[in-house]
């Protein structure tokens, strides 16, 4: 809510419009499995040798996670490269997929909603 001036010179109360900026499929990528002394940093910087990683959501001590590539193309090479790899974070090798179905309808969803009542 941003206060203006209204045409009597008195403030007036302008709402202002939420705006839903909508992600396409494919930027998720799981990770199942993560060790408990894994930490979001150092997932982020992991990943960013995949591409421009826009978002990590993890909680330390938590055993998922969940990365948002910029384009769907650098999410499906993360998930490739990390089939072979197998890396260990914090402890724990996590099994690293893309993000779909209804699972990814959920989050689109959920991300949807949280974008709305900021």
């Amino acid at each position: 809510v941003k206060k203006k001036k209204g045409r009597d010179g008195k403030p007036a109360v302008v709402e202002e419009k939420k705006e839903y900026v909508a992600y396409p499929k494919g930027v998720f990528v799981k990770l199942a499995g993560v060790g408990g002394t894994a930490t979001m940093p150092n997932i982020k910087d992991h990943y960013t040798k995949y591409g421009n990683v826009k978002f990590v959501e993890y909680k330390e001590g938590e055993t998922d996670a969940c990365i948002r590539f910029e384009t769907p193309e650098e999410a499906a090479e993360a998930v490739k490269g990390e089939e072979a790899a197998g890396t260990d974070f914090g402890g724990a090798v996590a099994v690293v997929t893309l993000l779909g179905g209804e699972e990814e309808d959920a989050k689109l969803e959920d991300i949807k909603q949280r974008q709305l009542t900021k």
